[in-house]
């Protein structure tokens, strides 16, 4: 795959990115009744089929602009699924804003 078409591939996918991102605070926030499990899911399958380009990916700095948007992911996903818990534990209510 080319430079050009992984640049827009991974720009593509860091909009999707900042659009899950928003529907997971929509819902953290109590904008939305669920969380966006299947808008996740679909970007699952996104990520991975973005692992296999990147396995073959011809130059180094194809895999690298590959691999910080999959470290950038990872930072996401950790903060979304941190969320989750803490809502299912009681921890974090849904609808309240707090500082800390």
């Amino acid at each position: 795959m080319a430079q050009q078409d992984i640049q827009q591939k991974v720009t593509q996918l860091n909009t999707q990115l900042q659009v899950l991102d928003r529907k997971f605070a929509g819902y953290v926030s109590g904008q939305e009744k669920l969380p966006p499990v299947r808008e996740f899911a679909e970007f699952l399958l996104e990520m991975e089929k973005l692992a296999k380009t990147k396995s073959t990916a011809g130059s180094v700095s194809q895999r690298y602009f590959i691999t910080t948007f999959q470290q950038r992911f990872i930072s996401y996903r950790t903060k979304w699924e941190n969320l989750l818990r803490g809502i299912e534990d009681g921890r974090i209510k849904r609808g309240k804003v707090t500082r800390r």
